[in-house]
């Protein structure tokens, strides 16, 4: 997951937000939850 801290450079924000973007018009956003909500399932069931 992509996290800044603050204070941050606006100049270095962007690059980041473009390639979120990218991301999710790759739906790799959708891929990345689905195999998350995966492991949270594995963790329930056997703990």
């Amino acid at each position: 997951m992509d996290y800044v801290t603050k204070p941050f450079d606006p100049l270095e924000l962007a690059p980041l937000i473009e390639d979120l973007l990218e991301r999710i018009e790759r739906g790799d956003v959708q891929k990345r939850r689905r195999e998350r909500l995966a492991e949270l399932r594995e963790l329930l069931i056997n703990g």
